[in-house]
């Protein structure tokens, strides 16, 4: 799975009320302006997890790549690379459209939530006004990862 998810976003599955959990994805120039969670936003009660993806140039208001709200359960992130995601805003400047950095998360957003980040994740040159890579509100435990240029 390779791209834009619409609505650029993986929820819970209404039919099944079960949580997708992506596995070996990619997910590459998603765009959610204005929006949360750029490539994934999850907000469900289930335990997700994210395994063996790559983030790469995806654009949101919060959590450019991944942005988790409220879930009760731990989400695990594992073997997954976060490259180059960014938090935009949008700037009406004399009738032109800018983007400007700005807001929480450039690769993860977190709210009310536990996060694990394991097992040989790469999160670089993500960018946001507050946690370049990874902002969370409540409790993050990071295990062999490696941060660079965020």
């Amino acid at each position: 799975m390779s791209g834009h998810i619409y609505p650029t976003q993986y929820q819970i599955d209404a039919r099944t009320q079960t949580c997708i959990h992506p596995r070996r994805c990619n997910f590459t120039g998603n765009t959610a302006f204005g929006n949360k969670g750029g490539a994934i936003q999850l907000l469900t009660p289930k335990a997700p997890s994210i395994d063996t993806c790559l983030f790469v140039n995806n654009q949101a208001a919060a959590g450019a790549a991944v942005y988790v709200e409220k879930v009760p359960t731990v989400l695990n992130i594992e073997h997954t690379d976060f490259l180059n995601n960014t938090v935009m805003q949008q700037i009406d400047d004399a009738d032109r459209f800018q983007l400007a950095i700005a807001g929480q998360g450039g690769a993860v957003y977190g709210l009310a939530t536990q996060i694990i980040i394991r097992c040989s994740c790469l999160l670089q040159g993500n960018m946001a006004m507050q946690g370049g890579a990874v902002y969370i509100r409540y409790k993050l435990i990071v295990f062999i990862v490696l941060l660079a240029y965020n």
